[in-house]
């Protein structure tokens, strides 16, 4: 029985190692992991420009002592969704940062941000937002098309 008692002992020892080791990688996981959000600033959802340079503004912010070391602008201007433009000096948290994109062909666009922290995180909008841009300065209204002076 002296030994029976021991063995059980053993058992509990381990399993609380265990559960240590497992509350110490959660609580890791979760610090590290600290992305609040990554927010389209501008312009907004629908927007409609005759100008083919367009001003686009992000921001991340993250909850923890680290910094953003590339924020990235996706935009689907080439038939696909990719990478426009990234920032890779560092942006600190809830900073704004501008891209400025010139030569925007005509048509209705998608455009997002990511952004990732010097710890490998990364994060996405939440969603992505349509532009229009018609240089024509032609607008087209349930089918019809207005000229716009």
């Amino acid at each position: 029985m002296y030994i029976l008692i021991k063995k059980n002992n053993l058992h509990i020892f381990s399993f609380l190692i265990l559960f240590i080791i497992a509350i110490f990688v959660i609580k890791v996981y979760f610090v590290s992991a600290a992305f609040t959000s990554t927010v389209l600033d501008a312009p907004a959802d629908n927007y409609f420009t005759s100008d083919t340079t367009i001003e686009f503004n992000c921001t991340a912010t993250i909850s923890d002592f680290d910094y953003i070391t590339n924020l990235t602008l996706y935009t689907n201007f080439t038939g696909t969704f990719e990478a426009n433009q990234s920032n890779t000096s560092q942006v600190n948290s809830g900073e704004t940062y501008n891209f400025t994109v010139t030569n925007v062909p005509d048509g209705t666009w998608l455009w997002g941000c990511s952004a990732e922290d010097n710890s490998s995180n990364s994060d996405w909008s939440t969603t992505n937002r349509t532009i229009i841009a018609d240089s024509t300065n032609d607008l087209e209204l349930n089918g019809d098309i207005i000229r716009i002076n």
